[in-house]
């Protein structure tokens, strides 16, 4: 049979064998199965291929990409993963580069711009690619009961329930497919999920909204109940954005922070107001709470405390002109969910609130009003991931993708359903 390399000892593991001359690169190529997809890869070669019996001190794993043949154990051929490829259930899969979570789903892009999702009403339990997007994405956000994509072209896309006018394309009806958001074909850097509302930053440094404005969170200085094209928030001066349930927030350039919409207990306002925080980098939104990251790597949060999301240590709610600061360190990322708030701290994800659902990660179901390490998850750690109406958690770790908490709808990735998961499993297949 032709081998992968150049030359290769046939032999059984720790045994002798004849040498043989190996085809060129082209011959390689037309061997191989195209049929097999990259992050496919079985546990042992085929018979015919690279069988065991056939494993060497030279061994060779069956030519796949993402795979780096390195050596034989137990009569089975082993082998690493690539640069780009991580370690998956399937063997190498390629590596993402940003997750989202939202409510009862989550979703991945990855390195190569495909869209892949997992969970939801749908019961779609194993993770595949959503909605033909083999490509061409860069980020994408959750809410509720609608998905928003941003494409590598600066454009936005959404589906799912449009009656509040979340879709942004001038009507109120569901689409199960991907609409246009009017207006907002290229230039945009940024997007961010509110309950039934959408926020998109764009390369001049504005910020536009469309869906749901009963609360004011479209910040167009009105209320109406819904606005079902892209209004205008700001025209420049904005470096980030985020939403909570029902209000988003920006951060300026000169690093303040304004919000609009229910970002209080107490004030629903349908523009923007200032925040008692002026050197915030990144801003993030739960259910009834609002955290920024500050460029020192502190997290300064305010709303409601009853779960312990602002991370101070206490239950006591905070008002935007008194922000508490949580106690963490080194952060470079935040993301809130209900209830509760996760950040990457020096390569770990940590996270603390509520934690009746195993959202906090740490085999516990015990609220946690300061910072706690996700188990298992203590390095490698790049983003973490959850979603204004979410009681579930993922995070980025060396390319791979691992969730915890409410699996309601298979939202985790495991392919159940039912069990909540009090520490974090690997996205299966992905």
């Amino acid at each position: 049979m032709m081998k992968y390399s150049m030359l290769v000892m046939i032999a059984a593991c720790g045994g002798g064998g004849a040498m043989q001359a190996m085809p060129d690169a082209a011959s390689h190529d037309a061997m191989r199965d195209a049929s097999r997809p990259v992050d496919s890869e079985p546990s042992t070669c085929p018979d015919g291929e690279d069988t065991p019996a056939s494993c060497g001190p030279e061994c060779k794993r069956c030519p796949q990409p993402g795979h780096s043949e390195n050596g034989c154990s137990n009569g089975t051929c082993t082998f690493t993963c690539d640069s780009g490829y991580h370690t998956c259930s399937t063997g190498c899969c390629l590596d993402f580069q940003s997750i989202a979570v939202g409510g009862p789903q989550a979703c991945g892009v990855r390195s190569d711009g495909a869209l892949l999702c997992w969970g939801g009403d749908t019961g779609n339990l194993k993770a595949g690619i959503s909605q033909g997007f083999t490509s061409g994405i860069a980020s994408v956000a959750l809410g509720d009961q609608s998905t928003c994509v941003l494409t590598t072209g600066g454009a936005v896309q959404c589906w799912g329930r449009g009656d509040e006018g979340e879709l942004g394309n001038g009507g109120t009806a569901d689409s199960s497919t991907p609409v246009a958001v009017i207006g907002l074909g290229s230039g945009v850097t940024a997007i961010a999920a509110g309950d039934d509302f959408f926020c998109a930053l764009t390369t001049a440094g504005g910020v536009k909204c469309w869906g749901h404005a009963g609360e004011g969170q479209l910040g167009d200085g009105t209320a109406n109940e819904l606005v079902a094209t892209p209004v205008q928030v700001y025209a420049s001066g904005v470096a980030a954005i985020g939403a909570s349930y029902e209000a988003a927030c920006a951060v300026m350039t000169t690093g303040a922070v304004n919000c609009w919409g229910d970002h209080t207990l107490t004030n629903n306002d349908s523009g923007p107001v200032a925040v008692n925080i002026s050197n915030a980098v990144a801003i993030t939104g739960g259910d009834t709470h609002i955290c920024a990251l500050t460029n020192a790597g502190t997290v300064e949060c305010f709303g409601d405390n009853f779960y312990g999301p602002l991370g101070d240590g206490t239950n006591n709610d905070a008002d935007l002109s008194s922000p508490t600061q949580s106690a963490i360190a080194n952060v470079t990322q935040i993301a809130g969910g209900d209830g509760f708030t996760c950040a990457t701290s020096a390569g770990a994800a940590m996270c603390w609130g509520g934690g009746g659902e195993g959202e906090i990660g740490d085999d516990d179901t015990a609220n946690a009003l300061s910072p706690v390490g996700v188990t298992g998850l203590q390095s490698g750690v790049t983003q973490v991931a959850t979603g204004i109406a979410a009681l579930s958690a993922c995070a980025l770790v060396n390319g791979g993708i691992w969730c915890w908490g409410w699996n309601n709808a298979g939202q985790v990735g495991d392919q159940t359903t039912g069990n909540q998961r009090n520490t974090p499993v690997q996205v299966l297949g992905i």
